[in-house]
């Protein structure tokens, strides 16, 4: 009976730790939180930031090009991020850039920690995880604010 007990523990710890991931999904959070309230737009901003910066990193080295375009989308989705949080939340310039910064570079921890569990689980990093649907939404958002800024710019 202690066998059995011991067994069925350590398959419910296997199998709850094996499925965790450090974040909900973009989409996950959509449905909890209005997309055009300020604070919504500021989190998907850093969100994808870090999601955009991550991607760099895992292609800096096998394609270069892509990875400068995920770069810019990371630099593109913090701006607006910070410019959010100085239009709406009164921040100073110098206090949007630090919050923006700082939360994105802990978002990208956190889906690197997913990325990784993911390709221990599959052989990929981001294919067939909540990462994946993520980077759909990511994309959609950037395209956003990168008309947003260009908008600004004119």
């Amino acid at each position: 009976m202690k066998k059995i007990l011991v067994f069925l523990v350590l398959n419910l710890m296997f199998w709850s730790s094996g499925n965790s991931k450090e974040m909900l999904s973009i989409e996950e959070y959509y449905k909890q939180n209005k997309k055009t309230d300020p604070a919504t737009l500021v989190y998907i901003g850093n969100r994808c930031s870090a999601l955009f910066l991550l991607n760099h990193d895992l292609l800096q080295i096998t394609d270069k090009e892509i990875a400068e375009s995920y770069m810019r989308a990371s630099s593109k989705t913090s701006f607006f991020a910070g410019e959010v949080l100085m239009l709406e939340f009164g921040h100073t310039q110098d206090q949007a850039i630090k919050s923006s910064f700082e939360n994105v570079l802990k978002m990208r921890e956190l889906y690197q920690k997913d990325a990784e569990n993911n390709y221990i689980k599959t052989g990929k990093y981001m294919m067939g995880s909540y990462l994946e649907e993520d980077v759909v939404h990511c994309q959609k958002f950037y395209k956003l604010v990168d008309d947003w800024i260009h908008n600004k710019l004119n």
